[in-house]
């Protein structure tokens, strides 16, 4: 359910200017959810959940990889902190990187659905 306080960034919470990369957190909580099958913030009120995303630390069940740690620690940052690490690794804006990109994100989704159909 895209559109719930669980996907909030901080700068939105704290009523601060942002710009489109609130769209990348949003991302990184998605894959998260994907792979983990719960939101990282999620809490029992809303307060809770406010401050854990303030706070902006995400906590990974010891099964999510490397990979998939690297992935959502670069797109999860508050938008000023974010800068060119989107143009590093991952995820790459060219023409050349765009098919890595997606060998990488595909690679995550089938590890992902490998552990949902485990579990």
């Amino acid at each position: 359910m895209c559109g719930t306080l669980d996907y909030l960034p901080p700068e939105m919470i704290e009523g601060t200017v942002y710009n489109e990369k609130v769209d990348h957190w949003a991302l990184g909580i998605l894959i998260y959810e994907f792979l983990v099958g719960k939101p990282p913030f999620e809490s029992e009120t809303t307060q809770e959940t406010y401050q854990h995303i303030r706070n902006a630390r995400v906590q990974f069940p010891p099964y999510v990889s490397a990979d998939a740690r690297d992935i959502i620690g670069k797109v999860s940052k508050v938008a000023s902190e974010t800068s060119d690490d989107l143009h590093r690794g991952h995820l790459v804006h060219s023409r050349d990187g765009s098919a890595m990109c997606l060998r990488k994100l595909n690679y995550l989704a089938g590890k992902a659905l490998e552990v949902f159909l485990i579990s």
